[in-house]
């Protein structure tokens, strides 16, 4: 189905080049099918548990056993609807998603990037914001029809943009921008600093296991990561 993809042993899966229909599709089957794997493995797991006396109380309570995807993402951006569909897939998946940028990630790539569950970049990772860019074409009232759903889904992208970066960038930078025609181009550290990244690594991306923070404060109560790859929640 995916040559050598095993959905019951692979858990990186990458993402490169441009954002279209082909290369969403084809990552969306992938977490669907991990997806389907863990929820069978987990069905498994809770049908033996439930088998055992020792668990036969209703006080006892079944926490499933975690899994998580690393999604690897490397892409000067595309299709925002494509964006889109991938991003419902995310939202919708039992298994934690990770996402690491790697090389550059910008525009359409930024975003599926920054709804990733941890976020992981390096120092020297290009990360790309700006406004939206489309054209339309027609009769006045179509292209004023067009115009409308442009605007609307550059609320979505405004929306999500200071969600995901937990308000560190707010409405007023982002009209700041538009009203400039700017692009917002940064590095790992700066993409931690305003809220685009949790961590910023230090190895190989394979491995996720040398990661050290930045700054701890703009993190925002997120698990954080020591240089022995150890996670510890922050008090408070």
């Amino acid at each position: 189905m995916y040559n050598s993809f095993d959905p019951a042993t692979t858990r990186d899966i990458y993402l490169t080049g441009e954002i279209c229909e082909e290369t969403i599709i084809d990552t969306i089957q992938k977490i669907d099918a991990i997806n389907d794997w863990y929820r069978e493995e987990v069905a498994f797991i809770m049908e033996q548990i439930a088998k055992c006396s020792i668990v036969a109380s209703s006080d006892v309570q079944i926490v499933p056993p975690e899994d998580r995807i690393t999604l690897h993402v490397t892409s000067h951006g595309g299709d925002g609807d494509a964006m889109i569909s991938l991003l419902q897939t995310m939202r919708s998946s039992d298994v934690y998603i990770d996402t690491v940028a790697e090389g550059y990630v910008q525009s359409c790539g930024l975003l599926i990037f920054m709804c990733g569950d941890k976020r992981y970049t390096f120092e020297d990772t290009q990360h790309l914001w700006h406004h939206m860019s489309a054209g339309t074409r027609g009769h006045v009232e179509q292209m004023n029809r067009d115009v409308n759903n442009f605007n609307k889904f550059q609320q979505m992208i405004d929306k999500l943009t200071i969600e995901k970066t937990c308000g560190l960038v707010t409405q007023e930078k982002i009209d700041g921008l538009r009203e400039r025609c700017m692009d917002w181009e940064m590095y790992g550290e700066e993409a931690i600093e305003n809220g685009f990244a949790d961590y910023l690594m230090d190895g190989d991306a394979d491995s996720l296991q040398k990661i050290f923070i930045k700054n701890e404060e703009v993190s925002l109560n997120r698990d954080y990561v020591d240089t022995d790859g150890n996670e510890f929640k922050v008090k408070g």
